[in-house]
């Protein structure tokens, strides 16, 4: 029978170092693996506080999406702790329209809650729905609520992913996985 001579194998496939050598070699690659480890840890936090941001736009969790030309962004549900059945909450989100003609959204509907309300850049109800402009965008995530999620049928607490449609006269509908999250707070 033949015999086979295994010898000892490291990490990589190698066979292990023995005596100083090899103590030697692991200890500079665990050093390199470290220092490494630091200065990516340093880059990445070296944007700090002074790290740019979009201006207008808040900080918090989102969804986004897009169906057809139209985009969805910074889609949440506004809350600053749990939305308990029976409440309301505004539901937060920015249209843009990539067409050359206007866009109506004419319904939001989601199974968490009794109803999602259409209101115009005046707060009243809108039951023609929101015109989304030609080339142009809606900021509902600013200002104004422009929808408001009503009757909630359950409890939604924070960073709660709810499912809510949004259907488009001409650009169809899509459904999005919205967050609860609170509102960002205010530049200064």
């Amino acid at each position: 029978m033949n015999k086979v001579a295994v010898a000892p194998v490291g990490r990589f496939g190698r066979p292990r170092g023995h005596g100083k050598a090899g103590r030697r070699r692991r200890s500079l690659l665990g050093l390199g693996g470290t220092g490494l480890a630091i200065l990516l840890g340093l880059s990445a936090c070296s944007a700090g506080q002074d790290a740019a941001v979009t201006p207008g736009v808040p900080d918090v969790a989102s969804a986004h999406g897009d169906v057809g030309t139209i985009g969805l962004d910074v889609v949440f549900i506004e809350s600053g702790g749990t939305v308990m059945a029976g409440e309301s909450a505004p539901l937060r989100a920015e249209f843009t329209n990539d067409a050359e003609s206007a866009e109506q959204l004419v319904n939001v509907s989601t199974p968490a809650a009794g109803s999602v309300q259409m209101l115009d850049a005046d707060g009243v109800a809108s039951p023609q729905g929101i015109e989304i402009p030609a080339e142009g965008q809606v900021d509902a995530v600013n200002g104004v609520v422009r929808l408001q999620l009503t009757d909630a049928y359950f409890p939604l607490p924070a960073t709660e992913l709810v499912p809510v449609t949004f259907e488009f006269s001409s650009a169809g509908q899509v459904t999005l996985d919205v967050p609860v999250a609170a509102p960002a707070a205010p530049a200064p």
